[in-house]
């Protein structure tokens, strides 16, 4: 036994005299936790034969390899980065970050993520890892009097989630995803918004045109979205976020069905007369309505074949993303219909710099989900 550990456990007996187990590890220092459980495993290591080890490689989903040929990845991630914009810097992020990242700043369950013993948690979604790496970066950038600098960063990374799935979903436990991020201080109109909404969209398009042959995708459409709008539509309707959340994956959900809003329209001008003003989410209409307006007819003109509208009826996302977001889908040649990329704006880099002016836009693009159900041979 470590010589560190006599005086943890010491401790530990004491709390442990009023019988509450879970509280005295609890309220145990994170480092004197991290030396206690340290010391377990390395004693439950030992027990561990080849024998046992290989019965556990067999059995653990979370260490079963990836269901597809890793040069199909490989090929994505080489257009996916050729499709990138020059300004965004490719980063190779870490296989885990500080415990706690998506449980604090995007309310995940901390169940749902798989913690590690030395304050860390393996990453389960690139994104957070990015708005990390970007707090820091805007962090330099006000020492150096360059707040109006943004940081561009994306990257290619596998991400594990602990969440249990029904097979016919074929969900796995780790997957791999293309990541962007930006970051940067509100310039107003809509400019950051605007400029950040466009780059990834584009990039997201632009590479579904660069894939090998052996990739194909029909149908594609671009739905703008504001999460502003769905979380005042919840309060003002009395729904309840966790059956909303439940249903994400329902196409045929139509959570504000009380209201004109539709799950797919190309113009907002389609809503009656006053009834954004009389819900109370004229602003957000209006931001919505300018940000489109700076987007789709650019995007429109460079990608004929994609069809761009609003979806009013988004409730994925809910808890994550705040202000504008977009999805993106297509249909494989089986004429099944896949959400390939999502992004949105967040209050990420206000929460984590302590500055309401702070932004940020993030998103991420399904590569395994792609290679897997669009590639031709399949």
């Amino acid at each position: 036994m470590g010589k560190n550990i006599k005086p943890i456990l010491a401790r530990l007996e004491q709390e442990l005299s009023n019988g509450n187990v879970v509280q005295a590890l609890i309220t145990l220092e994170p480092t004197d936790l991290q030396s206690l459980l340290l010391h377990v495993f390395e004693e439950c290591g030992k027990k561990v034969v080849p024998s046992t080890l290989l019965r556990a490689a067999q059995s653990n989903r979370f260490v079963c390899i990836a269901p597809l040929d890793q040069r199909a990845v490989l090929a994505f991630d080489c257009a996916a980065y050729d499709s990138a914009p020059c300004t965004y810097r490719g980063i190779e992020l870490s296989p885990v970050t500080p415990l706690g990242t998506n449980s604090s700043l995007t309310n995940v369950n901390q169940k749902n993520v798989l913690s590690t013993i030395r304050n860390t948690e393996v990453v389960a979604d690139p994104t957070t890892a990015l708005a990390l790496y970007c707090a820091l970066e805007r962090k330099r950038q006000r020492t150096l009097g360059k707040t109006r600098d943004r940081v561009q960063i994306c990257s290619s990374h596998r991400m594990l989630r602990t969440q249990v799935f029904e097979e016919s979903l074929e969900f796995t436990p780790h997957f791999r995803a293309f990541a962007m991020a930006v970051a940067g201080k509100d310039e107003g109109s809509e400019v950051f918004e605007t400029d950040g909404l466009l780059e990834h969209i584009r990039t997201y398009l632009k590479l579904m045109v660069m894939l090998p042959s052996k990739f194909e995708a029909r149908e594609t459409t671009v739905a703008l979205s504001h999460i502003g709008i769905t979380e005042k539509m919840i309060k003002r309707l009395g729904l309840d976020r966790q059956v909303l959340g439940s249903r994400t994956d329902d196409t045929d959900f139509e959570p504000f069905n009380s209201t004109s809003f539709t799950s797919w329209t190309t113009s907002l001008g389609c809503l009656p007369q006053g009834e954004a003003h009389d819900l109370g989410i004229e602003t957000e209409v209006e931001q919505l309505k300018r940000i489109g307006d700076g987007i789709i007819p650019r995007l429109r003109s460079e990608f004929p074949d994609v069809k761009f509208g609003f979806d009013l009826n988004r409730v994925a996302g809910i808890g994550y993303y705040q202000g504008a977001s977009f999805k993106i889908s297509s249909q494989n040649k089986s004429g099944e219909r896949f959400p390939l990329a999502d992004g949105g704006m967040s209050n990420w880099m206000q929460l984590l710099l302590n500055d309401r002016k702070e932004r940020i836009l993030t998103s991420g693009f399904g590569s395994e989900l792609f290679c897997r159900k669009f590639s031709c041979a399949s």
